[in-house]
């Protein structure tokens, strides 16, 4: 059970920026090209606004694996609060009761874990003001 829930994890991760491909950079260079005659600062915002996208694309994907992770420890737990006692009503010995009842736990831990550690919960908004707050603080740097 616990090397699922390890498995699992990985579906809750956001995805890490793509990688351009050989076509990608061809096109950008033909659109870089034709964007010669546009004038350098135009250029560059245009690469800040290209950024921005995505940083808040990168962000809303922090997001939705966030929820996606706290909704399924929390379903874990509320099935763990159902199950352990189910078994005992059903006369389950000691052994298996508890050894269920650890399998949950530890199930529920790791979900919580992972939120904490990789999908930095505790720095939920923090972060993303940061992030914007010095690509704002750069961009002011870079016109000024």
């Amino acid at each position: 059970m616990a090397a699922i829930l390890v498995q699992g994890c990985s579906q809750f991760a956001p995805k890490a920026p793509d990688m351009p491909t050989a076509s990608d950079l061809l096109t950008l260079q033909t659109e870089v090209a034709q964007l010669d005659k546009m004038d350098r600062g135009e250029l560059v915002k245009l690469g800040y606004a290209y950024a921005d996208e995505r940083c808040d694309k990168f962000f809303i994907e922090l997001q939705i694996a966030r929820n996606k992770n706290s909704y399924e420890a929390a379903e874990l737990a509320a099935f763990s609060a159902f199950a352990i006692p189910g078994m005992t009503l059903l006369n389950a010995g000691a052994k298996a009761v508890g050894i269920v009842g650890g399998l949950f736990a530890f199930g529920t831990a790791s979900y919580l874990n992972y939120g904490q550690i990789m999908l930095l919960m505790q720095y939920n908004s923090e972060l993303q003001d940061l992030v914007q707050s010095a690509m704002l603080t750069y961009k002011q740097q870079m016109n000024g």
